[in-house]
């Protein structure tokens, strides 16, 4: 009458490992390291919709010949580059494949450029196809979906 009945599942063993531990690896050097880990840029990706994580240097990088913001604010980009320095760029730029290898610059305008002035030699990006016909749709609505703290949303997280 004791007899185990079958369940479904495996059990809480299955939940909670009795094995040996595992070896803690070192925390990452940068808080996006934390949710990315970073790729070679010579890797092939698949660069699909959603995009692939990938680290590029700057200088493959070119701007969005349809960038829709044409006024930079330069107390802004310094602003953004020192917090860069300080923190590292913690967003993706958005990125194309161009024909040559090199990268065409969908999103992240401010932050290339802040990162160039911060003096990063690569940068955190989703490499993603976009056809001619989004990119300056894309480009658009980053910054039309940007909305920036009020001044007591500001204060409240000091």
């Amino acid at each position: 009458m004791n007899a185990r009945r079958g369940g479904l599942g495996r059990g809480l063993g299955a939940l909670i490992p009795t094995g040996p531990a595992e070896v803690a690896t070192p925390s990452p050097s940068r808080p996006l390291d934390t949710f990315f880990r970073p790729e070679p840029a010579t890797e092939p990706a698949d660069e699909g919709a959603a995009g692939s994580y990938r680290e590029i240097p700057v200088d493959q990088v070119h701007p969005n010949p349809r960038q829709p913001r044409q006024v930079f604010d330069e107390d802004a980009l310094a602003e953004l580059a020192h917090s860069i320095r300080e923190f590292g760029l913690l967003q993706p730029i958005i990125v194309r494949p161009r024909a040559d290898g090199d990268v065409e610059l969908v999103m992240g305008e401010r932050r290339l450029r802040a990162a160039r002035a911060a003096g990063l030699a690569v940068v955190p990006a989703i490499v993603r196809q976009t056809e001619d016909a989004a990119l300056l749709r894309d480009a658009v609505l980053e910054n039309i979906h940007r909305a920036d703290l009020n001044p007591l949303e500001e204060a409240a997280a000091y």
